[in-house]
């Protein structure tokens, strides 16, 4: 059994940082209700160790990056709200595990002990919605390359053996957005493999097709503005072997870029919840389009999800379960308001 118990998928428009939007952030209202869903999920996982592939921090194109610093901290200053900061230890044991795990696979791999100018909003936005689930655990940074999407996948294959082998509850995020040339006023313009692009992604990940992903043409991926097969392909080799279930909880795209949350559960033979629910969402009738799909494996809100988990932990194992902070406190702490800064917020 692995020590994954849990996945998932988030996209990083800043635009969706309360702070940051303004009021904006309503207009992808719909990412924000399954990122707080996730949130959820994480916590009722209760993870000892989080992973994150990001897809904006420092770049090495022929290697992949990893964070060796004892902290990983970042802000949105950089967007129009320096108050609002992240701050997370590192988990060393891991990091030495995965260097350990790379070597031996001879994938390339540069230990970076500081991550350019604080962590980048591929990691912080994500994290300021999962946060709230993590508790204290620890949080392991890493960066995509130029490398094929197949390399990212055998570099998920040692990563998962490096948690394996230092044993801890884990948790592993891919921070991904898609396609970026959905629309005329999109950062790119308009393709017509942008959409195509994340069609295919959409029903990659629900069906958890990995040839899909790993065989689609770098032509195609290009000139659809692909931010997302290098980090889905590194989690789907994470998840290499393990019986899963993929949950699309949402998707939209109103400023030309492609927004997917998904949550992948970890089925796990002991009847434990998590399998429980899984199977039962595999025996519930077919779901919507993705397009019009809201957390639709279950509650939306976090109140309801965490009542219902509260439920069945007590049942099923006579567990008293204990809550996450409600989200208020649990965001990142904020000051005054920020001046408004535009730029591309909703774009990267």
């Amino acid at each position: 059994m692995s020590a994954i118990k849990f996945a998932c998928i988030s996209p990083h428009p800043p635009i969706i940082v309360r702070e940051v939007g303004q009021g904006r952030e309503r207009e992808l209202q719909r990412t924000i209700d399954a990122l707080e869903q996730l949130a959820g999920d994480v916590a009722a996982h209760r993870p000892d160790t989080v992973l994150l592939m990001a897809t904006h921090g420092p770049l090495n194109p022929g290697a992949f990056v990893l964070l060796t610093a004892p902290v990983a901290q970042g802000d949105f200053a950089r967007w129009g709200a320096p108050q609002v900061s992240l701050h997370f230890d590192t988990d060393p044991e891991l990091i030495a595990a995965i260097r350990d795990e790379a070597e031996r696979a001879e994938l390339p791999l540069d230990a970076a002990a500081r991550w350019d100018g604080g962590l980048d909003w591929s990691v912080t936005v994500p994290m300021y919605y999962l946060r709230c689930g993590m508790a204290d655990a620890p949080l392991t940074p890493m960066n995509v390359s130029f490398l094929s999407a197949r390399k990212h996948f055998q570099l998920g294959q040692a990563v998962r053996r490096a948690i394996d082998r230092v044993g801890r509850r884990a948790v592993v995020v891919a921070s991904a957005d898609l396609s970026h040339r959905l629309s005329e006023d999109g950062p790119y313009g308009f393709d017509p493999a942008g959409p195509e692009l994340d069609l295919r992604i959409r029903e990659a990940v629900a069906s958890w097709d990995v040839e899909a992903l790993l065989t689609m043409d770098e032509e195609f991926r290009e000139r659809a503005g692909d931010d997302a097969v290098a980090s889905l392909s590194f989690l789907m080799g994470a998840l290499d072997g393990l019986r899963v279930q993929p949950r699309v909880l949402s998707y939209e795209g109103p400023f030309g870029v492609g927004y997917m949350v998904a949550a992948i559960d970890i089925l796990e033979d002991e009847g434990g919840v998590a399998y429980a629910e899984a199977e039962r969402a595999q025996a519930e009738p077919p779901q919507p389009e993705p397009e019009n799909i809201v957390a639709a494996a279950g509650p939306k809100l976090p109140l309801v999800r965490l009542a219902r988990d509260a439920a069945e932990a007590f049942v099923r194992e006579r567990r008293v379960l204990v809550p996450p902070p409600s989200r208020s406190p649990c965001l990142p702490a904020s000051g005054g308001s920020p001046s408004k800064d535009e730029r591309n917020l909703h774009f990267r």
